[in-house]
């Protein structure tokens, strides 16, 4: 990405990975070099497009602060390509390479964070335990229990079906969760995971509510979410809009400043 006086905040679309396996991303950059490039990770199923405003707009936010980010769509899922059936933990972990990598090389920067929501926390932390490149790890809501969570997903599915069909719904028949695709893949994977990151060799910070007690076991820091603050989740409606409030944009500089007096 150019550096020059030229260069704006504006978000430059591309298609990041192989053609064989191109991922829909878009890269918030500066004017100058940055101390610290970060990866925005969506939420997972209905929660990713509820969620694409908010992240856009985080990502502005951080980009003005100096800190270049990029958004990306998982493989099998938004503006990418491959199909839903595709999409599972192990393909999500390859979509953590491609795009640490490509941020890397668009933006110019050595150290790399990721910011993951909710589902993508936990195998974004399950990814950097592994083998993930980066620098930190921040957990924005993070998902703890993946089978708990599954379970969740699967008895409010059910519960919506039952109620626009008036009748108990084979919830096998599609594949779907809420309308998006979940696999028997996808599902193993995420029932597999529990949220430790201790094993992360990174720094680890979490974004939570004041509700949502003590943070996950390894998390060195906590930044706590404004009262009021909407909710990713089945139960946020079209008058609880998720974008960035006052409140909010407080607390993502706060993130921002942190991220960049951590960085060398």
């Amino acid at each position: 990405m150019a550096t020059d006086a030229s260069a704006t905040l504006d978000a430059e679309p591309f298609w990041a990975g192989s053609p064989q396996r191109p991922l829909y991303a878009a890269l918030h950059g500066v004017a100058a070099p940055a101390p610290l490039g970060i990866v925005l990770a969506p939420p997972l199923l209905a929660e990713q497009p509820r969620s694409r405003r908010l992240l856009m707009q985080i990502a502005e936010e951080l980009a003005a602060k100096g800190l270049p980010c990029l958004r990306f769509d998982y493989f099998g899922t938004g503006d990418s390509a491959g199909a839903g059936t595709a999409h599972d933990v192990a393909a999500m972990h390859t979509d953590f390479d491609t795009v640490v990598a490509a941020l890397r090389e668009r933006a110019g920067v050595a150290r790399v964070a990721v910011i993951a929501w909710r589902g993508a926390a936990l195998v974004a932390a399950d990814w950097s335990a592994r083998d993930g490149n980066i620098d930190a790890l921040v957990l924005w809501e993070p998902v703890t229990d993946g089978a708990a969570w599954l379970a969740e997903l699967e008895a409010g599915d059910r519960a919506e079906r039952t109620l626009r069909a008036r009748r108990a719904p084979d919830i096998a028949a599609d594949g779907q969760l809420f309308g998006f695709p979940a696999s028997s893949s996808w599902r193993r994977g995420i029932a597999a995971l529990a949220l430790d990151t201790r094993e992360v060799r990174k720094p680890v910070w979490t974004v939570q509510r004041q509700a949502a007690g003590a943070p996950p076991a390894g998390s060195s820091r906590c930044f706590m979410l404004p009262a009021g603050t909407p909710h990713f989740d089945g139960a946020t409606t079209m008058d609880a809009t998720l974008f960035l409030s006052r409140p909010l944009r407080v607390l993502v500089d706060e993130l921002a400043n942190a991220l960049t007096s951590a960085a060398p």
